[in-house]
């Protein structure tokens, strides 16, 4: 009799370890299928359940057992708390990590990279092609009335709000809670050096990253650009016209143009600086925080002209007259001949 009860208990303790082995192999074992190196990011959308994660799992192809991951997730009460957002996921996890991970809420931030826009269209394809919300989300609330209103803004200048910079941000934050961002954005970038060096020019925060915006579109060297905004700045004091190319190419929505001939100077847009004196009503593009400040700190000098060097190098030749100013031009116009332009 003592004998069969030892069996039984020997079988007994063999279930109860075999149980345990299975266990610890569905809670601890690594469950992330290999997938060499690349990284998985998975994406639970907002209002999504259970069923939705499952789908992105399979899609994504990120387990090696789902059988497990549905075992740990039922014990965790994982179905009943599904959080919306962006998770990566480690290759070398286990399905009691990833289940925690995934039920806290613990989600991966975004990094969203604002630059190279020219048209507010552009931001915010660029936002949404990162965010959960759609680009048409965005654009509704930037370009209501109400937005505009509460701004003091236009929807000619309303790309003045947004600050070029490398942003972390949740995946499934709403389009309202990424413009209160925004705002903060541009309100800590704007310090009172900054705001009091705007009002000795004198312009705007407006004006300013419209001008610089103008500044960026004719030169990518940062040692000029202060010495090419100076010049404008001459222009604006003096009641000039600007004639800056830059604006002629984003009124005729043209921006690869390479020459901007008398005609393309008379197309009618209050964005053409040569028809029009003094700034466009908005930028031409969203200008880079280094242009802002060497708006900010232009150069004081007494040019009035400034052409391209014909050696297409990027940098300019400057001039105090307008003989001076043709001299050099001409020396361009020639190199653009020979260079088939």
């Amino acid at each position: 009799m003592l004998k069969k009860i030892a069996v039984v208990l020997l079988i007994f303790a063999l279930i109860i370890m075999v149980l345990g082995i299975v266990s610890y192999n569905f809670i601890w074992s690594d469950n992330i299928h290999d997938t060499e190196g690349k990284k998985i990011v998975l994406f639970i959308p907002t209002g999504g359940n259970y069923d939705n994660v499952l789908d992105s799992l399979h899609h994504y192809d990120v387990l090696n057992n789902y059988s497990s991951f549905n075992m740990v997730s039922e014990r965790l009460g994982y179905p009943n708390l599904i959080k919306p957002g962006r998770y990566i996921i480690e290759k070398n996890m286990n399905n009691w990590t990833l289940v925690r991970k995934l039920r806290s809420g613990d989600q991966d931030a975004v990094r969203l990279t604002i630059n190279n826009i020219t048209q507010l269209s552009d931001l915010t394809k660029k936002v949404a092609d990162k965010l959960e919300f759609s680009n048409e989300d965005l654009e509704n609330i930037v370009l209501s009335d109400t937005f505009l209103k509460k701004n003091g803004l236009t929807k000619d200048n309303v790309l003045t709000l947004f600050i070029s910079n490398t942003y972390e941000v949740w995946w499934n934050t709403s389009a309202e809670k990424f413009m209160a961002k925004m705002s903060a954005e541009h309100d800590k970038f704007w310090t009172p050096e900054r705001r009091k060096k705007a009002a000795t020019l004198p312009l705007s925060i407006e004006q300013v990253v419209t001008l610089a915006s103008i500044v960026q579109k004719e030169s990518n060297k940062a040692d000029e650009q202060p010495r090419i905004a100076g010049v404008y700045l001459n222009r604006l004091r003096d009641n000039w016209p600007l004639q800056a190319d830059p604006t002629v190419k984003f009124a005729l929505k043209q921006f690869d143009l390479k020459r901007i001939l008398n005609v393309h100077t008379q197309y009618d847009s209050p964005f053409n600086t040569y028809r029009n004196v003094g700034l466009p009503p908005g930028p031409i593009c969203l200008p880079e925080m280094n242009v802002i400040d060497a708006v900010l700190n232009a150069e004081q000098h007494n040019y009035f002209y400034f052409c391209a060097k014909e050696d297409f190098s990027g940098y300019h030749s400057f001039a105090t007259t307008l003989a001076e100013h043709n001299a050099n031009a001409q020396r361009y116009q020639a190199a653009l001949n020979k260079a088939g332009y």
